[in-house]
């Protein structure tokens, strides 16, 4: 979908593009297709062993205690979800729905449970026994396909077909096409293909699945290792996930786009030990050649996914959207997959949109974005595991540290569907931004833009025109205060009059005023700070508050502050008046106070000027 390397940094999120900067050569993976949200927790206490959504509209789950669940609105909150025991408390491997109208769910013990309407009651679902001579957790998984048919898989290297499966045990054949080895996945693209793997590094396809065992072929694709899932699409494209001699760990994809081509016609690629580290587990769902979506296997909450498949390992990204074990997966749509845990919750997807921002022109500058925020586990990830608390997407930051833009100056990121964001470009000193392009237009600074698709944005900068001698020399003067006095009138004290006398310094007492006036060399924002001396006692060195456990020591004056007051003053004279109040509920009460006002301008500060006041009541 977008053709560069970038990260997705795990919900204040920011995109800081420097113009003039080159990136480090370090590994970025590619950006996640996906946004997680969740988790969300639909059946408490219980593993969900296996997921198959056939539409958007309906998902069927199975559990460790005998459960199966469904929903016609998957993502819309535990409630959406209804739970009903079929199996006692038998594990349920697997479901598989070919239709909304046909679905099949298997246990440890080889019975099949069907239903054509899957969100009936319990007696909606008819037991079968379809491999009766596996034993005990010996059967693996199903897979549905329209036709129908169904194949499941059991770990002495049987596999039992039907084209009906609502016909009783006898519609059901077994077949051995693996000899005694496990055979852990199925997977049918359709009626007319479908691949198993096993545990030593075979792949077993066949045309004709119902046929018996000689219509599978065997084809060793991953030497001895263990091949763990398997999803194939109707492209054809097949991907399993596979381990290699030297760890338990997954680290091998195995991709064909021919299948039933035997050996030479599978591809293996290692995962990265650093950087991008790939899981695939025994649950792998893929939509076409557009997306696959893969849990983890052995490390909790990991899931990997990819847009691009057939790339090989490099092309998947990983994340974790869940803190416990992730167990199963079911994609419907390039926009939708659901993924189910250990401990009864799911997370749901939404499509991701990329952002892209180019800078050009010979000046330089950035552009930042407005974050999202979000509570734990509703925002793409990742996220450290161990912080439970409320998490933001941290955007792309293009400096040399994390190098997520080309060459050219792009920093990309992607957003869920329908998120909106603000882009506002900030030249740096002595340029000047001159619009953008793209997706936004116009000069004004900020741009905001709904994401429902990939949105390319070009801002451009240009060196700044020089500045007159006289204004770029006013402009590096350091700002100055002079002459702070106060005028001759009265101040408000709440509803009665009170008396102001104020004092240049310490030995001469000037006329009341609630005017208080100064010169200002240059424009600057100046902070006028109310002072007054209150009680304390001596700690050390240190004059600080009077407390129940320092009352016997020393008395000592300290300077607090009273109140603040900011605003923008001009070059030339300037007065600010007060009619009892600083703000709108904020008023200096009787006392002795000090006026501290200190002048910043350019990043330079005046130095501060003082003058002494009393405000008596009465």
């Amino acid at each position: 979908m977008w053709g560069r390397a970038v990260l997705l940094l795990g919900c204040a999120l920011a995109i800081a593009c420097g113009a003039t900067q080159r990136a480090t050569a370090y590994y970025t993976p590619p950006i996640a297709p996906l946004y997680w949200s969740g988790p969300v927790s639909i059946d408490p206490g219980h593993s969900l062993t296996g997921m198959s959504c056939p539409s958007t509209s309906l998902c069927v789950a199975t559990d460790s205690a005998g459960n199966i669940l469904t929903s016609t609105n998957p993502a819309d909150g535990a409630f959406a979800w209804t739970s009903r025991n079929v199996d006692g408390q038998q594990v349920l491997r697997s479901v598989s729905c070919a239709t909304v109208s046909l679905c099949v769910a298997i246990d440890e013990r080889g019975d099949a449970y069907v239903a054509t309407n899957p969100t009936g009651g319990p007696s909606a679902w008819a037991t079968t026994s379809v491999d009766p001579v596996s034993g005990l957790n010996a059967t693996t998984s199903i897979s549905c396909v329209s036709g129908p048919l169904c194949v499941v898989t059991d770990k002495e290297g049987n596999v039992v077909t039907s084209t009906d499966p609502m016909g009783g045990p006898g519609a059901w054949a077994i077949a051995n096409i693996d000899g005694s080895a496990a055979l852990t996945d199925v997977s049918c693209a359709s009626s007319s293909l479908c691949v198993a793997v096993d545990a030593v590094g075979n792949a077993l396809s066949s045309t004709s699945p119902n046929a018996g065992a000689s219509a599978w072929a065997k084809a060793d694709v991953n030497g001895t290792s263990r091949i763990l899932g398997v999803s194939c699409t109707s492209a054809p494209l097949c991907v399993a996930g596979g381990t290699t001699e030297q760890t338990q760990f997954p680290v091998i994809v195995l991709t064909s786009t021919n299948p039933a081509g035997g050996a030479s016609a599978w591809t293996a690629t290692s995962s990265p030990l650093d950087g991008n580290p790939v899981d695939l587990g025994r649950s792998i769902s893929c939509v076409a050649e557009a997306l696959c979506v893969a849990v983890g296997d052995g490390s909790n909450g990991d899931l990997d996914q990819t847009e691009e498949p057939t790339a090989g390992a490099a092309a998947w990204s990983s994340e974790s959207p869940d803190l416990t074990f992730l167990e199963s997966d079911s994609c419907v749509t390039r926009s939708f997959c659901i993924v189910g845990d250990s401990e009864g919750n799911i997370v749901t997807s939404s499509e991701t949109h990329a952002l892209s921002v180019s800078l050009h022109g010979t000046g330089t500058g950035g552009v930042s974005s407005t974050s999202i925020t979000c509570p734990f586990f509703t925002c793409s990830h990742p996220v450290p595991r161990s912080i439970l608390v409320a998490q933001a997407i941290t955007g792309i930051s293009c400096v040399d540290w994390i190098p997520t833009y080309s060459d050219a100056g792009t920093c990309e990121l992607g957003f869920p569907t329908g998120s909106e964001v603000t882009l506002t470009a900030q030249p740096s000193t002595g340029s000047a931004f001159t619009g953008w392009g793209g997706s936004c237009q116009g000069t004004a600074t900020s741009c905001t833009l709904t994401m429902t698709a990939d949105e390319p944005v070009l801002a451009t900068f240009t060196p700044a025109p020089p500045l007159a001698p006289a204004i770029a020399n006013l402009l590096q003067s350091a700002p100055a205060i002079s002459d702070l006095s106060e005028t001759t009138t009265r101040w408000r004290e709440g509803s009665a009059l009170a008396h102001i006398t104020a004092r240049s310094d310490s030995k001469r007492n000037l006329p009341s005023g609630t005017t208080f006036s100064f010169d200002l060399n240059v424009p600057a924002h100046v902070a006028l700070r109310f002072t007054k001396l209150a009680a304390g006692r001596k700690v050390g060195k240190t004059c600080v508050a009077r407390t129940n456990n320092n009352e016997k020591r020393k008395p000592c004056a300290r300077t607090v502050i009273a109140a603040t007051l900011t605003f923008s003053a001009h070059a030339g004279t300037n007065r600010v008046r007060f009619d009892g109040l600083l703000a709108k509920h904020k008023k200096l009460t009787p006392g002795r106070y000090t006026l501290v006002a200190t002048a910043t301008a350019s990043d330079k500060s005046s130095t501060p000027r003082t003058l002494h006041f009393t405000i008596a009541s009465g």
